[in-house]
Parts: structure tokens; sequence; C-alpha cells
């Protein structure tokens, strides 16, 4: 699901010293460059000197946010939240670590309080209709990313997470036409090919949707996700022997994701290879160690 991140423009009215002033000027501009370990080293500096300036602290929590550290954004953009409470873009950040930590019921309140702020603040919106989908209120997300889309009808994320919230609430031909008009504005985006090839597998269309899981790996081949879904494809069309590829090479890219090392033993097995094919099973299941029977094999006759 695509998300947005917005930034405070509000500083403490404390005086500040030329060398604070210039950290801090480096720090963004080393935070915008993609520097994050120079700008995490200034935004600290600064708040050593100036404690009180609040735009370093939700800086640095975004730094945090932007390394995967999660809770340490947290702790930062908590404290900034609670000095500088009516900033918009503050309490929309803090909503996306939330929800990040697998806390989107209380991410919600945080986009809602943004939203209250400033109501045609549309990455909040968006953010919103996101966080709103993960709690299962997909009614409610459909009618944020519809909301946005009658300011910025060619937004194509928002048409993509519209697809998703419809295609959760059933509403599968709507979802259809939304990720095609996201993909007339982004036609090589990735991830809304994968999410159309997912609805038209479960439409039983496998052909149509294996078209799609193969441009999305056109267009970025390092999606686990999309290997796994592409698998599933070739395999319910009978292409075995690629969906074992593409089943290996989910495997390979997310060595945790769900279902690679168990349709790769189902592959195994429909190859005749059962040894291996058990052990991918029995690997998938959690089993630590596996010593199969040889009695309970499939006899094989040449």
């Amino acid at each position: 699901m695509a998300k947005n991140r917005a930034k405070s423009n509000k500083s403490s009215s404390a005086p500040l010293s030329h060398k604070v002033i210039r950290d801090m000027n480096q720090a963004v501009e080393r935070h915008q460059n993609g520097d994050l370990d120079g700008a995490h080293k200034l935004y600290k500096r600064v708040l050593v000197k100036a404690p009180q300036l609040t735009d370093a602290r939700h800086y640095l929590g975004l730094v945090h946010y932007q390394r995967g550290e999660y809770s340490l954004a947290l702790h930062q953009l908590e404290r900034a939240a609670s000095e500088q409470p009516e900033n918009p873009g503050l309490l929309s950040n803090l909503g996306l670590v939330l929800t990040e930590l697998k806390r989107s019921q209380q991410a919600v309140g945080y986009f809602e309080r943004a939203l209250a702020i400033n109501p045609e603040f549309d990455d909040a919106r968006n953010n919103l209709g996101n966080a709103l989908s993960e709690v299962g209120e997909h009614a409610k997300a459909v009618a944020c990313f519809e909301s946005i889309l009658t300011r910025d009808p060619n937004n194509a994320g928002t048409l993509d997470n519209l697809g998703i919230a419809l295609h959760a609430c059933g509403e599968l031909t709507k979802a259809k036409e939304a990720y095609e008009r996201a993909l007339r504005i982004a036609p090589t985006s990735a991830k809304t090919r994968n999410n159309l090839g997912t609805l038209l597998k479960q439409q039983g269309l496998i052909a149509q949707s294996m078209e799609q899981f193969s441009a999305a790996l056109t267009a970025d081949p390092t999606l686990a996700e999309v290997h796994l879904n592409f698998a599933t494809a070739l395999q319910m069309s009978g292409d075995i022997k690629r969906a074992e590829a593409h089943y290996q090479q989910a495997s390979e890219l997310q060595p945790d994701i769900d279902g690679a090392k168990a349709g790769l033993g189902q592959c195994l097995l429909a190859r005749g290879q059962h040894l291996q094919g058990l052990t991918q099973i029995a690997a998938a299941e959690g089993v630590i160690e596996f010593s199969p029977d040889p009695s309970n094999l499939p006899m094989v006759r040449f």
C-alpha cells in the first residue's frame, strides 16, 4: 500500500546560535539528499545544543522511520508531538510509525487529528485510508481514497489503494477498473500490476493474471511476492517447471515468505522428486529435521 510523509515548517521561537542554525541546515540538506547517517549525526548534535528545537526532533524521528527503526522513531515523534500538538505533518508521520508497529487503530486517531487541523491534507487522508484498510474498515478506506480522487483524479498511487480497498469489499469489477486507471497513468507500476494479477487470478482468469505478473517482474524482478503469485498461477496452469523456478526465486528473495516452500514442495512432488518435495513441505510447516520413513514414500516404477 502507498505511504507519504510530510514535514513540519514550525520551529521553536527560542534564540538559536549560528552554529546550531548551520548544523540544522546541513542536517536537512543531507536528509533531503538521502544521507540518513549524516543527517542523524547532525540532528543529534543540534538537539544536544538546542533540545527545544522540535523540528530537529521531528526530523530525527523521520530518519529513524526511514531506516526502519520504528521504536526509536516513535520515541522521538511522540515527544515532538507533545511539543507541537497542532502540527498536522508531525501527527501524520507519527501515525505512519504506529502503522509500521502494527498499531493501526491508534494510527487512525493521529491521521484523523491531522485532518481535523487541515482537511485538505491529502497525504494524511491517504495514510488514513491505508490504516483503515489495515483494521478492516474497507468501506471507510474507499471513501478516503475517493475523496482524494475528486481533487486529484490522476493520482496513480491513490487509484491503486482504491483498488485494494474495493477488492477487500468484494467489489471486483470496480477494483479492476481502479487498477486499470492507475496503469494508464503509471504503466510500469509493479505493485499495481501485481494487485491486478491477483484479482484476475481470483476470478479464474489465469492467463491474464500471468501477463500482469510477468509485466510486474519486468518492471521490478526483486519482488518476492510477485514471484510467489506468478508461481501459483503457473502451477494452476500446469506449468510446473516454471512455477518451481519462481517459488525458488521467491524463497531466495524473502526466505520467510509464506507459501513459497510449500509451493516448491508441491512442484517437486509433481515432478516425482518426492524426498525433496516432502522436505520443502516439512520446512514450510516448521519441522526442523525431516527423516522420512521410506515405507511411506510413493512407489516409483521404472
